[in-house]
């Protein structure tokens, strides 16, 4: 009897820390993620360019979560990236726009600050949907007005090309594909060979998109990490549709390198060995062979999934 309840009493010590841990900790300890990227046929001329990688802030009219946004932005520029992205889901809500918007003033890099939409800025989220309320339809056109002011590139289906150190680096970025908002033969139409082809995108499973062996790299967000992941196991849960390797973290599909961030918040801000990230993304001339491996799904088998 004795032996049953210190067992009991200690599970439920070790589930209280990790609620607590979970909920007022974790979420507050950001990352730094420094990391050279190995891209096939980088030329010499661009070895040593910097991306900084900004994803997923949710911010939602809440103290925490402005001060860990900010927090992240001030990381980001005193690492003095070359180039900034931000892979979507700046707002919890499109009614939380101008809060996103004030959080890009604080960003700026020589090459540019570029930015794709995620779900949650328009509305089209599984708890929206589920509740009957309808997706903000002109929220792309409202945000492309709201960010200009402050000289960040939305990318809508469309892409830039800019001219580095006598190179041409291309960027493209989409609407989200979880919420049907993307148009990659549209973004890709009319854009030069380039020397480096960069895509932006939302959700990894972009990937899935035959389009996407365009790029050399692909930067996303979406899936928070997991945000609880098990030793040796990896993320119990992510919203990616298949392989749960893509909740984070690089992987690589024939010659294009996929780079997934963990996000600096969360619709539901909980982690557990999963803390919230920035990353600045330093490229060089290399092979993939020591990458792991994603696959492509085609798009007819993922169609029959979602059905399901």
């Amino acid at each position: 009897m004795i032996l049953a309840a210190a067992i009991l009493w200690t599970l439920a010590a070790l589930a209280a820390g990790l609620t607590i841990w979970g909920l007022l900790v974790e979420p507050h300890h950001l990352e730094v993620s420094r990391l050279r990227l190995p891209l096939p046929r980088l030329p010499e001329e661009l070895r040593g360019l910097t991306i900084g990688h900004l994803s997923d802030t949710h911010l939602r009219g809440r103290p925490t979560s402005r001060q860990i946004a900010e927090r992240a932005c001030a990381e980001l520029m005193a690492q003095r990236p070359d180039l900034i992205c931000i892979s979507g889901d700046l707002a919890n809500h499109a009614e939380h726009m101008q809060e996103g918007v004030e959080l890009l003033r604080l960003l700026s890099a020589p090459l540019g600050v570029f930015l794709v939409l995620g779900n949650h800025d328009c509305d089209a989220t599984m708890e929206d949907f589920l509740a009957g309320n309808p997706s903000c339809d002109d929220a792309e056109q409202a945000w492309r007005q709201a960010v200009a002011s402050n000289g960040v590139v939305l990318l809508d289906n469309e892409s830039r090309t800019l001219q580095v150190r006598g190179k041409q680096v291309v960027i493209a970025g989409i609407g989200d594909l979880s919420a049907g908002q993307d148009d990659l033969p549209a973004a890709l139409a009319g854009t030069p060979p380039g020397d480096l082809r960069l895509l932006l995108c939302h959700t990894p499973d972009t990937v899935d998109l035959p389009e996407t062996e365009w790029a050399d790299l692909i930067l996303a967000g979406h899936t928070h990490g997991g945000q609880l992941q098990v030793p040796g196991l990896g993320s119990i849960w992510a919203p990616v549709w298949r392989q749960r390797r893509r909740a984070s973290g690089l992987l690589r599909l024939g010659q294009t390198l996929l780079f997934v961030n963990r996000g600096v918040s969360s619709a539901f801000p909980a982690r557990i060995n999963c803390r919230p990230q920035i990353a600045i993304l330093e490229l060089i001339a290399g092979s993939l062979d020591n990458i792991a491996e994603t696959r492509r799904i085609p798009l007819p088998a993922l169609e029959e999934e979602r059905v399901v």
